[in-house]
């Protein structure tokens, strides 16, 4: 029976959605979870470099996995340079990291091998690729505390409508509390939530968090991180070992540097956060590697949508200056 009256409860957005056509979930490990069961999949390609939750999920639903290298363009090493097949049955799964890879790029690993699932985890504002599975998450990008999206052309609205509603109102601790408070008095809460996630069932994305995602004004949001991410291109790229193209809506600037680990730390102690990307690549990978590189040398420099150019000013300043004292 309907509720009607007593006490307010969150107010109820109404603007347009980015990926409001895709298929709406928890997590983006969940994303790829469905998609394996949908499609069938046994066998798969994955990067060397990449989160430990996308092994882990191949892993779980017991397909045959193997590693492949990129290049210092964050691309597939010669997949599309060499005349290389994927067996029967197997997939390439292709991460689009920093939103480094064009859409031409893309569509010609499409065109070439067809069985491809693009993972724009990190490309939130990127386009999908027509007839292309691809995965977003929301959580990478905004303050929700969970969400993805899965673009595919598989018959997956039955199965779907199965689902339960993730529920996330006992696990907002740590975006309530930041919103009032420092994010250091609530990064357990953080992890928490993390952890969470990382052993939850596939669910579609929470109420609460798809509430959120249609309260954002999408076009703001991507011009300032772009201009943010600029800013620090323009004082930082010439010291930058990664040739980086800024996009619309950028995930962050990737700031490939000596004594990446050392800055990292001393940035902490001026309430800089930079989040360290995968860590786990850095067991799995030869030292002398350039995934191994990318996961110990890169500075994800924060552009999002909170700060300004000021913002910008300030942490370059900061950094410069840890720098000069190594």
């Amino acid at each position: 029976m309907k509720e009607i009256g007593g006490y307010f409860e969150l107010e109820v957005n109404n603007l347009d959605m980015l990926h409001k056509e895709a298929y709406a979930f928890n997590t983006g490990s969940n994303c790829l979870a469905f998609l394996i069961n949908a499609r069938h999949i046994k066998k798969i390609r994955i990067p060397i470099y990449a989160c430990s939750s996308i092994k882990a999920t191949c892993k779980k639903y017991g397909l045959a996995i193997k590693e492949y290298r990129i290049d210092n363009r964050l691309r597939p090493a010669n997949y599309l340079e060499e005349d290389m097949k994927l067996e029967p049955e197997e997939w390439l799964y292709v991460i689009n990291y920093y939103g480094q890879l064009e859409e031409d790029y893309l569509y010609k690993l499409k065109k070439k091998y067809d069985r491809v699932i693009i993972d724009n985890v990190q490309a939130y504002f990127q386009k999908r690729i027509e007839n292309c599975d691809c995965i977003y998450s929301a959580r990478k990008f905004f303050g929700v505390a969970d969400g993805a999206f899965l673009y595919t052309d598989a018959d997956l609205k039955e199965e779907y409508e199965k689902l339960e509603y993730e529920e996330v109102r006992e696990n907002m601790s740590h975006l309530l509390g930041r919103f009032e408070n420092s994010a250091k008095n609530f990064f357990e809460d953080f992890r928490h939530n993390e952890e969470r996630l990382a052993k939850a069932d596939i669910k579609k994305m929470s109420l609460i968090s798809k509430n959120l995602l249609k309260g954002i004004d999408y076009e703001n949001v991507g011009r300032k991180r772009q201009d943010n991410a600029r800013f620090l291109q323009e004082k930082l790229g010439k010291i930058n070992e990664l040739d980086i193209v800024v996009g619309f809506g950028a995930f962050s600037y990737p700031l490939m540097i000596k004594d990446a680990e050392k800055l990292r730390d001393r940035l902490i102690f001026k309430n800089i956060y930079l989040p360290l990307l995968w860590p786990n690549v850095l067991v799995e990978a030869s030292e002398d590697s350039f995934e191994y590189k990318m996961a110990d040398s890169v500075l994800n420099l924060v552009c999002d949508q909170r700060y300004d150019l000021e913002d910008m000013k300030y942490m370059c300043e900061l950094l410069m200056g840890e720098m000069g004292d190594l």
